[in-house]
């Protein structure tokens, strides 16, 4: 009997590698025409994304079947775009679109329904943008006319969950008053343009009086933020974010919501040959530090042009670089870092690296040759999805190797998400072009499951049943989630 076992449990494992093949999740271009996905991103197991197809652009969401991909509606029009402007809060997706008709809106959607944010109340409410979340509320950037009809860009707003009101004009007339916005448990942080010191760091508690301005980084009407609060995050209730105060460059600078308490942590690529930017992007926390990729080194005609990976505890002496020993020049690194096991997965310098909090590890080659804003690591079911050099889809755990999952039979795959139990890329094949594939990740073995006389497991979301009908031969089916017979097995056994 343990024979017996062993060799079902290898079969099935076959079984279960050869289930996880990719599958056209539906032909939104027909025929060999391309759909272009951009923005993707995951909510209550289904893929949300922004897809242009059939010259024009849509905001769709699949659970990874055909019948299950729809376009979404507001107000019986069609989402025209949104622009990777979403919040994800309390359960409840918060999105920033505009419909066909024109309407720039926010809607809430609990992942079974969707309603419109009412603004009724604001005259001429209109592109909304730069979700946030702080003390149980959302804040956002909007264009509005006040009272006297004048209009006012990118003011200050809130919404409790029944009504929208203003916090703050930041400046009337400029387009990029408020953006990118983030919080700790004291102050709601974003880029406030005031039109007197240019783009710079603003706090705001929720009220009119306490939202001002933090710090001048760099003096006068240049800008030290770059329009964006982006390349940002919250680590130990203080806020880590990018800043060019004008001698140093792009750094990392950190801030509690006080003039005292902002200043930059390190000057990571002192001024060298013309280059003094060190870049910081990428923000990770790992092993209670804060991990991220910076510019520190290079050739003596390109200095600062190799992004390694380096960690911070919010001190000048604890910020420091990770050694390993790859000397690749000009490797930028993609913007997907991943913890699965204790291990922190990264990609840069054209591999996929596995660092454990002591050493780094090459685990593959992965070199797809796309960035932002495209997702190139996944995880899903303890697993590390990943697209390597030749454009494959690979997954691994890291203990037991690498898998190819496409194999080649694909031109290309790339941007991969996960979502529910499915793993979501836009693949390209000479009949599909580029269209959205997917497939579902079953569940790990487990010989318990077994008995001599009636062997049952779990496999996706159906059972297969195999009846041992006497002792030399096991019948069974397999089901694929939609309830369709994918294979069919009949096992003559030799019992040893």
């Amino acid at each position: 009997m343990k024979h017996l076992l062993l060799s079902l449990a290898t079969l099935f494992a076959n079984i279960y590698l050869h289930s996880q093949e990719l599958e056209l999740v539906k032909d939104l271009n027909p025929g060999t025409n391309s759909t272009t996905f951009d923005y993707s991103f995951s909510f209550k197991g289904m893929l949300y994304s922004e897809a242009v197809f059939n010259g024009q652009r849509r905001m769709i969401m699949s659970d990874g079947t055909d019948e299950g991909t729809t376009v979404i509606e507001i107000n019986n029009f069609e989402i025209e775009e949104y622009t990777d402007q979403y919040l994800i809060f309390n359960e409840t997706l918060y999105v920033c679109v505009e419909n066909v008709a024109g309407q720039e809106l926010i809607f809430e959607s609990d992942g079974e329904t969707i309603s419109v944010i009412d603004t009724s109340n604001i005259s001429f409410f209109d592109s909304p943008r730069n979700l946030a979340s702080f003390n149980g509320e959302i804040y956002f950037s909007a264009d509005y006319r006040d009272e006297s009809f004048s209009r006012i860009d990118q003011s200050l707003f809130k919404y409790d969950g029944s009504t929208i009101t203003k916090v703050k004009d930041i400046e009337s007339g400029s387009s990029f008053a408020t953006r990118s916005k983030l919080a700790n448990s004291q102050y709601l942080f974003f880029s406030g343009n005031d039109g007197t010191s240019g783009n710079e760091l603003w706090r705001s508690d929720g009220t009119e009086a306490g939202t001002v301005l933090v710090k001048d980084i760099r003096a006068g009407f240049s800008w030290s933020l770059n329009t964006f609060l982006d390349h940002a995050i919250v680590y130990n209730d203080i806020i880590y974010f990018v800043a060019n105060d004008g001698t140093h460059g792009d750094e990392l600078w950190r801030s509690d919501g006080t003039e005292s308490g902002t200043y930059m942590v390190k000057d990571i690529a002192p001024f060298f040959n013309g280059f003094k930017d060190s870049d910081p992007r990428n923000f990770i926390i790992y092993n209670n530090e804060l991990y991220f990729f910076a510019k520190s080194r290079g050739t003596t005609s390109g200095i600062h042009s190799i992004y390694d990976l380096w960690k911070t505890d919010g001190t000048e002496a604890g910020t420091v670089k990770i050694p390993n020993n790859e000397t690749i020049i000009n490797s930028i690194p993609l913007n997907d870092m991943e913890i699965l096991g204790g291990n922190l997965y990264y990609l840069s310098q054209e591999k996929l690296w596995k660092y454990d909090g002591i050493s780094t590890q090459i685990i593959a080659n992965a070199d797809p040759g796309f960035n932002t804003p495209y997702h190139q690591l996944a995880v899903l079911n303890n697993e590390i999805y990943f697209i390597d050099s030749n454009l494959d889809l690979y997954k691994t755990d890291s203990s037991t190797g690498t898998i190819n999952i496409t194999n080649g039979e694909f031109n290309n795959v790339y941007d991969v998400h996960s979502a529910g139990n499915r793993i979501f890329v836009v693949a390209n094949t000479n009949t599909t072009g580029n269209e959205l594939y997917s497939f579902s990740n079953g569940n790990t073995l487990n010989l318990d499951d077994f008995s001599q006389d009636d062997f049952a497991l779990q496999f996706f979301k159906n059972q297969l049943h195999f009846k041992n009908s006497n002792t030399n031969k096991i019948e069974g089916q397999i089901y694929d989630s939609l309830g369709r017979e994918i294979l069919k097995l009949i096992i003559n056994l030799i019992i040893m």
